[in-house]
C-alpha cells in the first residue's frame, strides 16, 4: 500500500499519462507552513479544518501590508513547478525576509504522502524544490490589476497554472473579447451558455444580443 501510495503521489500534470493520478484523489491543501517569506516570519495555517462534504473556502482578512498576497504567492511558487517559476524571473533574494539567511514554504496536500517544499537562502541563486513538476491546477491574480503595458503579456505554455498577475499587476488576466470570438467559432453551445451568463450578469433583456 505504501508503494502504491507513493506512486500515486509521484506525477506531473505536464505529462498526459499522469492526469488520471491527479484526479484519483482529492488534492485539497490541508496545511501551510511559511518561514521567513517576505513579511511573514512564521505562519502555520490549516485551510481545511473541520469536516466538509465539499471543497473548503478560506477568506483572509487584514489591513494592507499584513501579508495576504505574500501568502498566496508563497503557495503558488511552491506548487507551480520549476519551469513556470523560472519564467517569472523571481529569485530567492526577492522573497527572503529582511535580515534573514534562509526560509521555506511547505504545502501539505490531501492524497500526497509528503508536503511540497520550497527552500530559499541568500547564498543560493536558485530555489530548491522537492516537487519540480506541476502538481496542481492553479489560478490566481493580485489585489491590483492595472492596464497592460507594452511587453506585459501572459506567458504561453502554462496550461496548468495562470498566476502571472499575482506577481505583476500589469499582466492582463485574459483577452476576454478574443476568447469570446474564438468560442463563437469553435463551440456554439458553450458560447450560448456564456452569452446567457453574461446577459444575466449585465442585467440585459431577452431581446438583447451580444455582438
Amino acid at each position: 500500500y505504501k508503494r502504491y501510495s507513493k506512486e500515486q503521489s509521484n506525477y506531473s500534470l505536464g505529462k498526459e499519462e499522469n492526469i488520471d493520478r491527479y484526479y484519483a484523489r482529492t488534492r485539497w491543501i490541508e496545511k501551510i507552513e511559511i518561514h521567513n517569506y517576505k513579511i511573514i516570519k512564521d505562519l502555520t495555517l490549516y485551510p481545511t479544518s473541520g469536516k466538509r462534504s465539499k471543497g473548503p473556502w478560506l477568506m483572509l482578512l487584514g489591513e494592507n501590508g499584513t501579508g495576504k498576497s505574500s501568502l498566496l504567492q508563497a503557495v503558488v511558487l511552491t506548487l507551480m513547478g520549476d519551469q513556470y517559476r523560472e519564467l517569472l524571473h523571481i529569485h530567492p533574494q526577492d522573497v527572503l525576509r529582511n535580515r534573514c539567511s534562509s526560509g521555506y514554504v511547505k504545502v501539505y496536500l490531501a492524497g500526497n504522502n509528503r508536503p511540497a517544499e520550497l527552500h530559499f537562502s541568500k547564498n543560493n541563486p536558485d530555489f530548491r524544490s522537492n516537487m519540480p513538476n506541476p502538481r496542481m491546477l492553479l489560478l490566481g491574480y493580485g489585489a491590483t490589476r492595472l492596464l497592460p503595458r507594452d511587453g506585459a503579456d501572459s506567458m504561453p505554455g502554462t496550461a496548468f497554472a495562470r498566476v502571472d498577475n499575482l506577481f505583476n499587476p500589469f499582466i492582463p488576466l485574459k483577452d476576454a473579447s478574443k476568447w469570446l470570438y474564438g468560442l463563437h467559432e469553435k463551440n456554439k453551445t458553450q458560447y450560448g451558455n456564456v452569452a446567457r451568463a453574461l446577459k444575466s450578469l449585465l442585467m440585459l433583456g431577452e431581446a438583447d444580443e451580444l455582438m
